[in-house]
């Protein structure tokens, strides 16, 4: 899968710990290797038609959006509550 990042995730990305920086990286690199990888529990946002989201860790999201069937846009990536507050009110 081929990945595109948009400049809002890559603010939020800058934003990060560097901790937080790594658990992104390697999803990312997860995400290009296999489409849906079961460990990102990869999803639609409820509610919306275009939305994906994934799993980083146990609090951390990166949401996307399937531009075609091989390409994937990044959006945001952050904290599960911010993440989920900002995007279910654009859908």
């Amino acid at each position: 899968m081929q990945i595109t990042v948009t400049k809002g995730f890559e603010r939020a990305y800058r934003k990060l710990s560097s901790a937080k920086q790594k658990n992104a990286d390697k999803a990312i690199d997860g995400l290009m290797a296999d489409p849906m990888p079961a460990s990102l529990r990869l999803r639609m946002l409820k509610g919306s038609t275009d939305l994906w989201i994934a799993s980083m860790n146990k609090g951390d999201r990166i949401i996307g959006r399937l531009v075609d069937a091989n390409t994937l846009e990044l959006l945001d990536v952050g904290e599960h509550d911010a993440t989920y507050r900002t995007w279910k009110r654009r859908k």
